[in-house]
C-alpha cells in the first residue's frame, strides 16, 4: 500500500427505488486505496462498480456511510473532491457531440478552472496522453467509437489530477489501442497517481497492481 491514502469508504451504501421495490446497489462497502497504483474494480454487471465510481465522483450521494477522497467528504466537500479527480464514464453523453474534440476539451478544462494561459497546453498534454491529438478538430459525434473513448479519457486527464475514476476505459478499443491506453494508465501510477478503473478487460485486470471484486453490492475480495 502506498503511503498516501487517496480513497476511503466506510459503511458505504446506496439504495434505489425501482418500480416500487428497494434495490441495494451498494451495501456496507469498506475500502482504503492508496496512490501510486492501478486498481481494477471487477465484478459482474450489476455488482455496484459504476455506482461506487459515481459516488466517489460526487455524481451520486450515498444513502449511508462515508466516502472520502484525500480526506475530503464527497457529500460535504464536493468541490474540493472534484478538483482532485478526473472522471471518464463509458457513456458518450459525457461528450458534447456537436462540438469538436478541441472545443470539448476547452469547455471541460474551463469547468476545471484551467485559465486561458494554461488552456492550450492542458488540451495538448491531455490529448497527447490519450492518443487523440491528431483528431481534435473533428466533430466529436463523427469520431469512431474508439476515438470517442480516447477523447473521454483526454477529458479525464485535463489538469493532471492525482486520482482517475474510469468506467471501462478499454471498452470499444482494439487490442493495440488497449495496450497503449493501459500503458498510459500505468505511467500515471508510476508518477504517483491513482487509477481506479471499473473494468471487464483482461488486459487491464492482469496488469493492475491490485484488484477489488464486488458482488451484489458488497466487497467480496480485496
Amino acid at each position: 500500500m502506498s503511503a498516501v491514502e487517496a480513497i476511503e469508504a466506510r459503511g458505504l451504501a446506496r439504495t434505489f427505488l425501482s418500480r416500487g421495490r428497494r434495490v441495494e446497489a451498494l451495501r456496507d462497502v469498506d475500502l482504503r486505496v492508496g496512490t501510486g497504483q492501478v486498481v481494477a474494480l471487477t465484478g459482474p454487471n450489476g455488482s455496484g462498480k459504476s455506482t461506487l465510481l459515481r459516488i466517489l465522483a460526487t455524481v451520486l450521494e450515498p444513502s449511508a456511510g462515508t466516502a472520502l477522497v484525500f480526506g475530503r467528504d464527497v457529500r460535504r466537500e464536493g468541490r474540493l473532491v472534484r478538483a482532485a479527480i478526473g472522471v471518464s464514464f463509458e457513456s458518450d453523453r459525457s461528450l458534447l457531440w456537436r462540438l469538436s474534440g478541441r472545443q470539448n476539451l476547452s469547455f471541460f478544462a474551463r469547468l476545471r478552472g484551467i485559465g486561458p494561459r494554461g488552456l492550450r497546453r492542458a488540451i495538448r498534454d491531455a490529448a497527447s496522453e490519450a492518443g487523440v491529438l491528431d483528431d481534435l478538430d473533428a466533430r466529436a459525434g463523427r469520431l469512431p467509437a474508439g476515438l470517442r473513448a480516447r477523447l473521454r479519457l483526454a477529458r479525464a486527464f485535463l489538469g493532471d489530477p492525482p486520482v482517475l475514476l474510469l468506467d471501462e476505459p478499454l471498452a470499444r478499443l482494439d487490442r493495440g489501442s488497449q495496450r497503449e491506453v493501459a500503458g498510459a494508465l500505468a505511467e500515471r501510477a508510476r508518477r504517483g497517481g491513482l487509477v481506479l478503473a471499473a473494468t471487464h478487460a483482461p488486459l487491464l485486470i492482469e496488469a493492475a497492481a491490485r484488484r477489488i471484486l464486488l458482488e451484489r453490492g458488497r466487497v467480496a475480495h480485496v
